[in-house]
């Protein structure tokens, strides 16, 4: 059953790489990251489409297995379709959740999991920063 090709990744052209798929798309396995592309490219896909487009030959349990995986890791949408319930599968990423889930896997690994020490270390930073700035332009005035 083709859905069409209807890749909907909001206008704002945040991709990650040459590929125009998402960071965490790029960061999985190869045969994980082949099926995701394959759903991002169409926009829709069942799992017979994903299985058509596929480099190497996988059994449909196993294409089935695959997208359950990434449904379950975000980074595929699963919806039911017509009478006899087809799983419709889409993509979960757009640039604003990719940045979202980039910033919380960064606030678990360096800041114990807790947004706020990463804003307030964020504004340290930006404000550091700006104190040099303004530093570095009054001594260059004074030259």
């Amino acid at each position: 059953m083709y859905i069409g090709d209807q890749a909907s990744f909001d206008g704002s052209g945040e991709r990650s790489l040459a590929s125009g798929l998402p960071r965490e798309v790029e960061l999985l396995y190869r045969r994980e990251r082949e099926i995701a592309a394959v759903v991002y490219r169409r926009g829709l896909a069942t799992a017979e489409d994903v299985r058509a487009e596929l480099t190497r030959d996988l059994s449909n349990p196993a294409v089935r297995s695959m997208l359950n995986r990434l449904v379950t890791k975000g980074i595929l949408t699963r919806t039911r379709y017509g009478p006899y319930g087809t799983f419709i599968y889409g993509p979960a990423l757009t640039p604003t959740s990719a940045r979202e889930m980039a910033l919380r896997r960064f606030a678990e690994d360096y800041y114990s999991g807790s947004l706020p020490s990463l804003a307030r270390a964020i504004a340290d930073l930006f404000a550091s920063q700006s104190h040099f700035v303004e530093t570095e332009h009054r001594v260059r005035q004074r030259a």
